[in-house]
């Protein structure tokens, strides 16, 4: 029944016919039981891929995503469809999931080694991603500084990623006298010149400068 309604569900926001909807309802079975989950939680995978425009195959393969962090990291479908969608959206993959596969191996790696659950991982993620892309922090550095603060705080994920961005955002306020003239007491400087013309640094770059400062 839980099933049927998700199908009904799909159908909405997808140009499925009625036989291949029930094609996907008798396969999702297989394609989520071989990882150990439910068949409703890689439907759901597919009904939010497809309410984000993304149907047919790439669906399915960024639904498989989905059951594969739930699995990795215990996440609930909820969690996990939200974690990669918005990490899609702030990095531009447009669905692909080789891309979205080798985020989640990298951060997966970092709970693995580090005193840090991918439920916070995949939260904080959420929260910071776009504004991190916007200001050029790449995966890999994003996925540091939230292992990084994970780990010695402790703090929740949805917490971290509010923090990092607002740090990112602070790193380039040049507008605030406070920490303008902190950045000059430190002697690290916020922007540079490239051909001439002045524009922000890089935020992790301004980081690294402010660790060996301090």
């Amino acid at each position: 029944k839980n099933v049927d309604s998700i199908l009904t569900e799909i159908s909405k926001t997808s140009d499925m016919t009625t036989d291949q909807l029930t094609k996907l309802g008798e396969t999702s079975f297989d394609s989520a039981s071989k990882w150990g989950k439910k068949a409703s939680d890689y439907l759901l995978g597919i009904q939010e891929m497809s309410r984000s425009g993304y149907y047919g195959k790439q669906a399915e393969q960024m639904a498989e995503t989905s059951i594969l962090a739930q699995a990795a990291g215990d996440l609930n479908s909820d969690v996990a469809n939200s974690y990669l969608l918005a990490s899609n959206a702030a990095y531009q993959y447009s669905g692909n999931v080789q891309k979205l596969n080798a985020l989640l191996d990298g951060q997966n790696m970092i709970t693995n080694r580090n005193s840090v659950s991918m439920q916070d991982m995949a939260e904080a993620t959420t929260q910071a991603a776009s504004m991190a892309s916007e200001l050029g922090v790449q995966e890999n550095q994003l996925s540091a500084m939230i292992g990084t603060i994970e780990s010695r705080t402790k703090a929740g994920g949805n917490e971290v990623g509010n923090a990092i961005k607002s740090l990112l955002i602070n790193v380039q306020n040049v507008n605030n006298s406070k920490i303008a003239e902190t950045f000059k007491r430190a002697g690290v400087a916020q922007t540079e010149f490239v051909n001439g013309v002045e524009k922000m640094r890089n935020p992790i770059e301004v980081l690294e400068d402010l660790a060996k400062v301090f």
